[in-house]
């Protein structure tokens, strides 16, 4: 279900804004520049695509135990705005430091469980009818058959929690979204000290979200890995000697990977890449490095990547 209910909520947010522009016609203010704009529209979009399809589910009597978590983020110019159903995660790394975006839904807090069972549920072993370990999904029609009470009131909510933080072009570095799987493993501040030490170490987006699925991989993480990786404007930009060298450890750690998957070990391999780029970057990263070679990205050069399975 991730898959289809990703590409729906981009379509129908994307409606969502088209509509709330024509509604709001002579503003004068650019929909995808306006933080208030998002946080008014985002909700509702994601409760009424829910909906949408517990209708669908209800027709074609399928999917009725499936479920998915859903995180988005939006880079306005002055604002970072993150809406997030269930356990799915962002941060914002910015001057060093590393903001969380979103807040796990789990039914043991206080918030939730009381939601849960003013629908009609109960909380055991950290968990929605003894079941769901998330407390806000779409899908999952389960848990959504009381009558009686809203559809953002359910024991399994589809509303998202919206967080904005204002924006600081000349500090703002990366913006990291992933599921579950990795931030079993990693803490916020343990993977925005990552990104960004790769990003100094010479890896681009694409290549950090490549390790991180590996290197989560490697601490033991057995649930679903998928991960966005955004450098934005402040993002580090090592010198053309440091990106080669990166690149030449990846290689190594690339065919170290090829040579177990050829073998038929597919999660050796990954891990096997993980300790190879790991061993290059502690060596490399134990050295002095000047922040004057960390020349901040020219605006514009902001790129994204993911690697993984689906969430």
């Amino acid at each position: 279900m991730s898959a289809e209910v990703s590409k729906l909520l981009v379509d129908t947010v994307r409606a969502a804004l088209v509509k709330h522009t024509a509604s709001k016609s002579g503003a004068g203010k650019p929909v995808l520049k306006d933080a208030a704009t998002l946080e008014e529209v985002l909700p509702p979009t994601f409760v009424a695509l829910d909906e949408d399809l517990y209708a669908r589910v209800r027709e074609h009597m399928t999917l009725e135990d499936s479920g998915t978590t859903a995180v988005c983020v939006f880079v306005t110019p002055t604002h970072v705005v993150c809406a997030n159903t269930g356990d799915s995660r962002a941060i914002f790394v910015s001057g060093g430091k590393t903001t969380p975006l979103s807040f796990d839904h789990k039914p043991s807090n206080t918030k939730e469980r009381e939601r849960i069972y003013a629908a009609g549920g109960v909380v055991s072993m950290d968990r929605v009818d003894s079941d769901l370990a998330v407390s806000r999904a779409f899908g999952d029609t389960r848990f959504k058959e009381n009558k009686h009470v809203a559809w953002n009131r359910q024991k399994v909510s589809p509303e998202p929690d919206v967080v904005t933080v204002a924006r600081d072009a000349a500090s703002d570095q990366y913006v990291v979204v992933a599921c579950d799987g990795l931030w079993d493993v990693l803490t916020n501040d343990e993977m925005g000290a990552m990104v960004l030490e790769l990003g100094r170490q010479g890896a681009s987006p694409a290549a950090a979200a490549e390790f991180l699925i590996d290197e989560c991989l490697r601490r033991g993480s057995k649930d679903n890995m998928s991960v966005i990786v955004t450098a934005l404007e402040a993002a580090p930009k090592p010198p053309a000697g440091k990106v080669a060298a990166f690149e030449a450890a990846r290689a190594r750690a690339d065919a170290a990977r090829r040579s177990l998957q050829e073998r038929g070990g597919t999660m050796e391999a990954g891990v096997a890449y993980a300790e190879t780029l790991s061993s290059f970057l502690a060596g490399d990263a134990s050295a002095p490095h000047d922040d004057d070679d960390d020349a901040a990205a020219a605006p514009g050069d902001a790129s994204s990547s993911s690697s993984g399975p689906s969430a």
